[in-house]
């Protein structure tokens, strides 16, 4: 029977080594997509770019300007439970820039493809990973549509939590970042 026993452990640790591999090869897998997604855009003809105003100082109160055109509809958003401005406690929180976008590949088991789909659904801080019901895990899975189970596998709420409160957004604006892969 311990033999059996012996024999069904030393199995499911293949397993988990086989699915290990098999983790880090979509990982890969996703970068390249990322990549080739690149370059894409690179050959694709880039449309004229629309010039910016400058960013409002924090917490100055705006100027009604009456000869400016309006400004365009920024892109649609997937409201998830307003978790836009709110950090996880769910105090409303001050972003330091406007349009303001944290790197989520910092998050374990968040590659180019996977940040990009992210973007796609309006989620594009850590503040707003952070504060996702398991609803929102649910609608988010469900968006991606790639690894079910891999936003509660991989811890994705709570790492960010962890980044919230270890990286608070304050000035000068300073957090870590995995862009120089």
């Amino acid at each position: 029977e311990l033999r059996v026993q012996l024999g069904l452990v030393t199995e499911l640790e293949n397993q988990i080594i086989n699915l290990r591999t098999r983790a880090d090869q979509a990982d890969r897998l996703e970068r390249k997509v990322a990549d080739l997604e690149a370059q894409l855009a690179a050959i694709a003809p880039a449309p004229e770019p629309t010039p910016i105003a400058p960013a409002p100082e924090p917490h100055a109160e705006p100027t009604p300007d009456t000869d400016a055109a309006p400004a365009p509809d920024p892109d649609p958003v997937i409201d998830l439970t307003d978790a836009e401005n709110r950090g996880p406690d769910g105090r409303t929180i001050d972003l330091v820039e406007v349009n303001h976008r944290d790197d989520l590949q910092v998050i374990k088991g968040i590659g180019p493809s996977l940040e990009a789909k992210l973007h796609g659904m309006g989620i594009t801080t850590w503040e707003q990973l952070a504060a996702l019901t398991d609803e929102d895990v649910a609608a988010v899975g469900a968006g991606i549509a790639i690894f079910p189970g891999r936003i509660k596998r991989d811890q994705w709420v709570e790492q960010a939590a962890a980044l919230v409160s270890g990286h608070p957004l304050t000035e000068p604006y300073n957090r870590p970042t995995n862009r120089a892969r």
